[in-house]
């Protein structure tokens, strides 16, 4: 009987190493995967992009090399195989001048005006862009 017990706590014993391990090697491979993922080059990044969106690149001293629609992109000179550092939304806020001409009327963006200025203008006098902003890597 004490031979029988023995070979339960054995075979108990190894299925918790072996879940254990399976563990282990999954959590390695999730980081594998998460590292992948920060790997990002550029031109992983558009592939998931809308067209229509507007796009800011900087390098990563802060020099601005892109700013326009993601569709616009493929006729720029960028190389799309360098590594994205980071990415996130950015806004700017510009004034907007009403002009008339006979029965036309349309809006043309103005003066930039920072966010701690805003509320110095009327809402419908003010036009804000959002851009998609992507510093890369050296």
């Amino acid at each position: 009987m004490a031979y029988l017990h023995e070979d339960v706590e054995e075979e108990a014993k190894e299925e918790r190493e072996a879940e254990w391990l399976q563990e282990k090697t999954e959590r390695q491979e999730d980081k594998e995967s998460s590292r992948r993922a920060q790997e990002m080059t550029l031109n992983d990044f558009i592939k998931t992009a809308i067209n229509s969106d507007r796009l800011l690149i900087q390098d990563s001293n802060g020099n601005e090399l892109y700013r326009g629609f993601i569709g616009c992109l493929q006729y720029r000179d960028i190389d799309g195989e360098r590594k994205v550092k980071q990415h996130g939304i950015s806004t700017e806020v510009y004034t907007t001048k009403t002009i008339k001409k006979g029965v036309a009327v349309w809006k043309e963006q103005g003066e930039r005006v920072t966010e701690e200025n805003t509320g110095l203008y009327k809402y419908s006098d003010l036009q804000m862009l959002v851009f998609t902003k992507i510093v890369l890597e050296e």
